[in-house]
């Protein structure tokens, strides 16, 4: 069985550390679940350039809305 990748709290480094077989599953979940999210406004679609605002990361939401994240863990196993 291939190991799992995860992204937990980690006491040690006290900052959320993602763990698995592939660097670039890795870095997937990491940027995907601790970046800002782009955001563009509908109505602006016809500028050009189309503005882009940015919200906050997934984790950062959760933080906000009063989430303990030192609890947070996200795994995921590859099929067999």
């Amino acid at each position: 069985m291939k190991p799992d990748l995860t992204l937990k709290w980690s006491k040690k480094e006290q900052d959320l550390l993602c763990t698995g077989p592939s660097g670039s599953d890795r870095a997937l979940v990491f940027h995907h679940l601790t970046s800002e999210r782009p955001h563009v406004d509908i109505d602006k679609i016809g500028i050009n350039p189309i503005p882009v605002d940015y919200c906050d990361s997934f984790v950062k939401e959760l933080k906000d809305r009063g989430y303990d994240i030192t609890t947070l863990k996200f795994t995921i196993c590859k099929k067999p």
